[in-house]
């Protein structure tokens, strides 16, 4: 029996990773249709599946209220745990027959989920992509639009210029970004047959493709110039990055090096934290502070549009930092660079980050 139920998580897991997931919202109204305990093999430890028996409000003196939470990992339901959720946890709309994923320490069969530690992970086997899940962070109907019209939303002349450089700048952070090299490599992906169709299809022309596109070497070159060692004299730009590592005292002050690019288009699937995505650059950089130096593999998001650095952006490669840590030890932050522009900013994963 247990090897079947191993089956059918397998199969509930590719077939969630076959499709693009819905955001949030839209997964929460499939409740327990997917993600039910037939279907999932309950388990403790580092990839704990847990089962809600029992939700409990409890009302504190202090005029708080705390969710406490029946538990079992025991597919017999004869041992039992209790989960208890403080602060802006209660809000999780978990209900008997849930499944959920806790991260943290268990102590005594108890765990603490609060603003400080741990979280719940509700429905973990329903992998959703970091991208819908940064999307809803405004505004929840945005999400479920944007997944329920997706098939009707068709390819468009910024989408494809945002192909096109993501693959350039790709190509060159394992090549050069010496000015030459990076008109060779804009001919060559605006030459390629999927792209030409594209442009058929939009009916563009191959010429003004290219042109747009080139107007963003200067500042593809400009940020090499900044970050990378063989293609800088100079100190690389101060920035403003505090990891939670380095403890609330240390200086946030410090220089930023890009030493390598370890990986394109890394597709990484967490069942531990019922995510899915793909990091358009994984890479490996220096962290200067002072004289002391920190090594460390961090995701590269790459964005055409608009330099905002806003809360979307942010919050996308906070759950890539989560994803990452499948892989690899903890990366504390992200990079988040606008083309455009050759701007990019430090993006810190702190546990406030991360628990939305």
């Amino acid at each position: 029996p247990g090897m079947e139920q191993l089956g059918d998580l397998e199969l509930l897991m590719e077939e969630t990773f076959g499709e693009e997931a819905g955001p949030p919202a839209e997964l929460l109204l499939f409740k327990k249709a997917e993600a039910s305990s037939s279907k999932t093999v309950l388990i403790r430890g580092a990839d704990n599946r847990y089962l809600v028996l029992a939700v409990n409000v409890v009302q504190k003196e202090e005029g708080n209220h705390e969710k406490h939470l029946i538990i079992t990992a025991s597919q017999s339901l004869d041992c039992k745990e209790l989960c208890i959720l403080r602060n802006d946890w209660c809000s999780v709309p978990v209900e008997p027959g849930d499944i959920i994923h806790l991260e943290g320490e268990c102590t005594s069969d108890t765990w603490i989920i609060d603003e400080d530690s741990g979280y719940l992970i509700l429905y973990p086997d329903m992998l959703i992509s970091g991208t819908s899940v940064a999307s809803s962070i405004r505004c929840l109907r945005r999400a479920v639009l944007s997944e329920t019209f997706r098939g009707s939303d068709p390819a468009t002349r910024q989408m494809l210029i945002g192909t096109v450089l993501h693959e350039v700048f790709q190509k060159a952070i394992s090549d050069s970004f010496a000015p030459e090299k990076l008109q060779e490599l804009a001919f060559q992906t605006v030459q390629e047959m999927r792209h030409l169709k594209e442009m058929y299809r939009l009916n563009l022309n191959q010429d003004e493709v290219k042109q747009e596109v080139e107007e963003y070497l200067p500042s593809l070159s400009k940020w090499a110039g900044d970050f990378m060692q063989k293609y800088t004299s100079t100190d690389f730009p101060q920035m403003q990055l505090s990891l939670p590592s380095d403890g609330s005292n240390n200086n946030a002050t410090c220089n930023i090096e890009v030493i390598k690019s370890l990986d394109i288009e890394e597709s990484i699937w967490s069942p531990r934290f019922g995510l899915k995505g793909k990091i358009d650059v994984t890479v490996g950089v220096k962290i200067h502070r002072g004289c002391k130096t920190k090594y460390k593999i961090m995701p590269l998001e790459l964005k055409t549009g608009k330099e905002s650095n806003s809360i979307e952006h942010r919050s996308q490669l906070v759950l890539y930092t989560l994803l990452s840590q499948e892989r690899r030890a903890d990366p504390e932050a992200g990079l988040l660079l606008y083309l455009k522009t050759g701007q990019m900013y430090p993006v810190p994963a702190r546990h406030l980050d991360k628990r939305g």
